[in-house]
């Protein structure tokens, strides 16, 4: 999550560039450090970027909008954050219009969902899973399951306890990410803020709206000299054969 202020101290020397040059910059794109291109971007790639609300953007790898949606979502990004902070398995409140007008990729398997029977849970989980061959699998339940969904949300609002479901693979003990945070003892906790869900999180809920649209061109690929230490979403098993940067060792730390 860290990432996120240094984004928002960049955005603010943004800002003061451009007061200091008397005009504002039409596009704004955010590369991760440990991001390597294939090739050029191309405008024609992102055709909505210049004249639409929407962000093109591949997790919290990369992304690419206009100057106004980038005010729109980093103005005060780092407060919306923080104010999310605290229990990762809360119920927040999911504006199911804009879900299936977003689609499907983007994260969307990783947020907390009420726990409305197996569907739901099948969809969450093969999304993941098989994100290709079950396309279209996790809108058709969510819109076969609206009416069900959003009648948990309000009683979540008025202080019932909810069961809730998430695709997410640190609330599931059947993969390979958990098994191996668990056998290291690294497993996040509930307070421990996942990057890629709250990033969808804070699209999802911009106002105005503002749509979130895949990544189109060129591919990002992740730099085969990252550093992994301080992450907790690829463990060794998850890392492409023949990368030349070794596991760092950690050391154990008390369980929670």
């Amino acid at each position: 999550m860290r990432q996120w202020y240094k984004y928002r101290a960049a955005y603010a020397m943004m800002e003061e560039q451009e007061r200091g040059q008397g005009w504002k910059y039409d596009l704004v794109l955010k590369v991760r450090s440990d991001v390597e291109l294939s090739s050029p971007l191309s405008l024609a790639d992102f055709p909505e970027v210049a004249r639409a609300r929407v962000i093109y953007s591949a997790g919290d790898i990369m992304f690419f909008s206009n100057r106004e949606v980038a005010h729109t979502l980093f103005d005060d990004i780092l407060e919306k954050m923080a104010a999310r902070a605290g229990n990762e398995r809360r119920l927040l409140p999911l504006n199911y219009d804009r879900i299936l007008r977003t689609g499907e990729g983007n994260a969307l398997p990783l947020q907390i969902f009420p726990d409305v029977g197996p569907e739901l849970r099948d969809a969450l989980y093969n999304k993941l899973l098989f994100p290709h061959q079950r396309q279209g699998m996790l809108l058709s339940t969510i819109r076969k399951h609206r009416s069900a969904l959003e009648a948990a949300h309000l009683r979540a609002s008025q202080g019932v306890a909810v069961p809730t479901v998430s695709g997410h693979w640190r609330f599931r003990n059947d993969t390979k990410q958990f098994q191996y945070w668990k056998k290291v003892n690294r497993v996040p906790r509930d307070h421990e803020m996942c990057s890629m869900r709250h990033w969808f999180y804070h699209v999802h809920r911009a106002e105005p709206e503002v749509l979130m649209k895949a990544w189109t061109q060129p591919k990002p690929q992740l730099s085969k000299t990252r550093h992994y230490q301080h992450c907790n979403c690829e463990p060794p098993v998850c890392i492409p054969d023949g990368w030349p940067t070794p596991w760092p060792e950690v050391k154990q730390r008390p369980p929670p």
